[in-house]
C-alpha cells in the first residue's frame, strides 16, 4: 500500500508539472507555426523572409562562378518558412533567372510546417499543377516513414516555378525559380 501511495505522490508532484510544461511548450510551438500563415499573400516576399524577387549579391556568399551562372549561399538567422536555415541561389546571366533551393533533413516535427508552406502557396498561386491541395492523411503517413518518397507539390506560372518535395536521400527540398526576373 505504501508503494502505491508513493507512486501516486510521485506522479502528482513530479509528473504533473512536467506534463504541464510539455503542454505549454507544445502550445508555444503551435502559436509560432500559426504566425507563419499568411492571410492574403500577394507575392513571394509575403511568404518568405528572403527577398526572392530582388536578388542582391551583397547579402550572399559567392561559392561558384561559371560562364552561364553563379552560385551563392546564405546562412539565415531566422528559419525560412520555419524549416530552412540555409538557402542556395543560382543566378543565370543570359536567361535573367534565379533559382533558389532550400534543403534540410526531414523530421516528423517538420510536417506541420510543410502544411503551412503548402497553405501559403495555395493562397498565393492556387492549386498545384496536379490540382492537389492540402496534405492528405496518406501523405502525412508517407512523410513519417523511414524510407519516404514524396513527390510533393509543383506550381508553375509564366514567371515562376515552385517545387516542394522530399526524398530519403535528399531530404526536404523547396525550390523556387524566378524566371525572366
Amino acid at each position: 500500500m505504501k508503494g502505491l501511495l508513493l507512486f501516486i505522490f510521485i506522479v502528482v508532484v513530479v509528473a504533473t508539472p512536467i506534463i504541464g510544461l510539455m503542454m505549454i511548450f507544445n502550445y508555444i510551438k503551435k502559436i509560432r507555426r500559426k504566425r507563419l500563415l499568411v492571410s492574403n499573400p500577394k507575392k513571394f516576399n509575403d511568404i518568405f523572409i528572403t527577398d526572392l524577387q530582388n536578388f542582391n549579391d551583397a547579402d550572399w556568399k559567392l561559392t561558384k562562378s561559371e560562364e552561364l551562372y553563379s552560385t551563392y549561399h546564405k546562412q539565415l538567422r531566422k528559419k525560412e518558412v520555419g524549416l530552412f536555415n540555409r538557402i542556395t541561389a543560382r543566378v543565370f546571366f543570359e536567361e535573367n533567372e534565379i533559382h533558389y533551393v532550400m534543403v534540410k533533413k526531414l523530421t516528423k516535427e517538420d510536417i506541420p510546417y510543410i502544411e503551412i508552406v503548402i497553405k501559403n502557396l495555395l493562397k498565393l498561386l492556387g492549386d498545384d499543377s496536379s490540382n492537389k491541395k492540402f496534405l492528405s492523411k496518406g501523405e502525412k503517413i508517407e512523410l513519417k516513414q523511414k524510407d519516404y518518397f514524396w513527390t510533393g507539390r509543383t506550381w508553375q506560372g509564366e514567371n515562376y516555378l515552385v517545387k516542394l518535395e522530399a526524398y530519403k536521400n535528399e531530404g526536404l527540398n523547396l525550390a523556387v525559380s524566378i524566371l525572366g526576373g
